[in-house]
């Protein structure tokens, strides 16, 4: 069973790639699901039930300066219906390794979606692309921050492969606490161009 879980994921990470290549952008930051989990808190729909305006983010780091111009996140879809949109935020690190100073957001229409992987009759596995405004990021550590717009409570946010990062809040970014919903990470990405039809960003 752990060797399908992690066959699954592979294969999950390995189409995300490929989709990506072929939107023309390159991964800043990569953090694939892990083949099992989900929650829905992230998800407009469901964190409206007991929440008042939830965001699951994930910690990376870069190495170099880059430019983030679209990212992705990875979820359990058990309705058949897509997110309208992703409203998003990147933000600093602030002293006790939470996300810290808000340093750009914005909200974009899921351009491209990936049906990685199917299970039967109860759900499939998405990963939903969509573009940023141009983030300029110097070599550091960050949290990028998560949100879909919804319809439907059932798109469940997936875990990640890591063992770490996760953090949430539950309004809307002016606290956070360590984990989603018990998670160690989500399963989000980062890319250095759009991935939607414009034409991307020349090579540096």
């Amino acid at each position: 069973m752990q060797r399908s879980l992690k066959f699954l994921a592979l294969a999950a990470a390995v189409a995300a790639s490929l989709l990506a290549s072929r939107a023309g952008a390159a991964t800043i930051y990569s953090n694939p699901y892990n083949g099992s989990g989900g929650k829905c808190n992230f998800n407009t729909s469901c964190a409206a039930v007991a929440k008042v305006n939830d965001y699951a983010a994930q910690k990376f780091t870069v190495s170099a300066a880059t430019t983030a111009h679209s990212a992705s996140f990875t979820i359990y879809n058990y309705s058949d219906t897509r997110p309208t949109a992703a409203n998003w935020k990147i933000l600093g690190v602030d002293s006790r390794g939470l996300p810290g100073v808000l340093l750009a957001s914005g909200s974009g229409a899921p351009i491209l979606s990936t049906e990685n992987l199917s299970n039967g009759p109860r759900y499939t596995i998405d990963q939903h692309f969509f573009d940023l405004t141009s983030v300029s990021l110097a070599p550091g550590t960050y949290y990028l921050a998560v949100q879909a717009v919804t319809t439907t409570k059932q798109n469940y946010l997936s875990r990640g492969v890591q063992t770490f990062g996760a953090a949430e809040t539950f309004d809307g970014g002016s606290t956070w606490a360590l984990s989603y919903v018990g998670y160690p990470s989500v399963a989000v990405a980062l890319y250095d161009r759009p991935v939607g039809g414009r034409t991307p960003s020349p090579s540096r």
